[in-house]
């Protein structure tokens, strides 16, 4: 078992798609469950989840999984601030972490086999941030080692971990994700990911 914990941030009030995204139905279950089956599945410790709109009605549709929930009552505040609950959660929780994996909630072609390669890259360079290279920048799935864990815990603004990702001198190794970092914002999303990868 790899000593990281990974924290699924779905907190978001889903504004574009104009409902939960979370409860999107997927497979037999919803979004949201495919990416906590998927993290549930890798070699991390744990994973929890952050999640702030639209609490009441995910909760009940998530409660076969393991997964311990973190309510993050500023999720408001935009995605740093679900980062940073989760963080708190690790540190209150006296969980020694060596890293914390960061991913989202929307992104269902993120798979086990990728978080753990994530992973793995973080064990062998464990100084390093592992992220996602995306076309034009890099971002989540990512995995912060614990020197981070102050900094993450502080933060607030939407930007999520984005300034720490780009800050010159940190060392970052990107990794390329293949399709994976597709995700769903808007019904047209949704409809396209259906159409492509579950017929």
């Amino acid at each position: 078992m790899n000593n990281t914990g990974i924290i699924i941030i779905a907190a978001g009030a889903s504004s574009r798609m104009k409902k939960a995204k979370q409860l999107l139905p997927l497979d037999d279950g919803i979004l949201l469950g495919k990416v906590i089956q998927e993290a549930e599945a890798s070699v991390a410790a744990e994973a929890i989840i952050v999640l702030g709109a639209n609490s009441e009605k995910i909760i009940p549709k998530i409660s076969q999984f393991r997964s311990n929930i973190v309510d993050n009552k500023n999720w408001r505040e935009g995605l740093g601030s679900s980062i940073a609950a989760g963080i708190k959660y690790f540190l209150q929780h006296k969980k020694n972490y060596s890293a914390a994996m960061v991913m989202l909630g929307d992104q269902p072609l993120v798979d086990s086999v990728y978080i753990n390669y994530l992973l793995n890259q973080a064990s062998e360079n464990p100084s390093a941030i592992i992220a996602t290279k995306y076309p034009d920048s890099i971002g989540v799935p990512a995995v912060f080692p614990q020197s981070y864990f102050k900094e993450l815990a502080a933060l607030k603004e939407d930007k999520g971990a984005k300034n720490i990702l780009a800050r010159e001198h940190t060392s970052v190794i990107a990794l390329d994700p293949g399709e994976r970092t597709l995700d769903i914002d808007t019904p047209q999303d949704y409809e396209n990911f259906l159409n492509k990868y579950t017929r």
